[in-house]
């Protein structure tokens, strides 16, 4: 006899809820993303490290003592850097700033830090109207909480992401995760580090950019360097 057929009824049919329940919770924004056949995948990460990260409102990021450059991270093994300054201008005819007003298309990222527990955390965010205050090394960024639970939001902007990865990774029973799906104002973070997801579509908004040479420079092996930074291509 089957083992289906030695069930009550009753208790299979709660076993049947409780498990459709257990799927429901794992419905994410990262499924609304790769459901969009039209969603663009993620190819440039920009990091950016800082020794500390807090929201300092529910639509507030300020990232303390961060380096000059942001780090470059993209397919294939290209690498580079660009001026903190350069890159996180987020006014409007900002080089990286679109017709809308959004900088980057308004991206999703992942933030990493250590949280007052000690442990380590992970964040999603979407990000705009970043500002830099080399004074005080601080930059500070127009900030949604992004939670993946949600049904009806407006899911993940690209695919194959950092951000989709680590709701992949929650999704698949990793606790190590630690994704925080909510946070509250004066929330901090030390040994914080940004990963922003983006595309090379959204580096050249404007006509003229100089990372619009860079992205589409890259290719072979290569090597170069302009105004705002510089790159190292290691091939396809």
């Amino acid at each position: 006899m089957m083992f289906a057929e030695r069930i009550p009824a009753t208790v299979l049919l709660f076993i049947c809820i409780a498990a459709a329940a257990a799927n429901a919770e794992k419905v994410s924004v990262l499924q609304s993303a790769a459901d969009n056949s039209t969603a663009p995948a993620s190819d440039i990460i920009f990091i950016v490290s800082a020794a500390k990260a807090t929201f300092t409102s529910p639509t507030s990021l300020q990232l303390a003592n961060v380096s000059s450059t942001v780090q470059i991270s993209g397919v294939r093994a290209r690498t580079g850097i660009i001026s903190m300054p350069y890159m996180m201008n987020g006014t409007l005819g900002g080089p990286y700033v679109n017709k809308q007003g959004d900088w980057l298309g308004a991206p999703d990222a992942v933030l990493y830090g250590m949280s007052a527990g000690g442990q380590y955390r992970a964040v999603l965010v979407n990000l705009n109207s970043p500002k830099f205050d080399p004074a005080t090394t601080t930059l500070t960024f127009a900030a949604r909480v992004i939670n993946p639970n949600a049904t009806g939001g407006p899911g993940l902007k690209l695919t194959n992401g950092s951000a989709n990865a680590v709701v992949a990774e929650r999704d698949g029973g990793n606790a190590a995760v630690g994704l925080l799906t909510a946070v509250e104002p004066g929330t901090a973070f030390t040994e914080a580090a940004l990963f922003i997801d983006s595309t090379h579509e959204a580096l050249t908004p404007t006509s003229g950019s100089p990372l619009k040479y860079f992205a589409v420079g890259w290719g072979g092996f290569g090597a170069g360097c302009f105004w705002g930074g510089c790159y190292i291509s290691f091939g396809r």
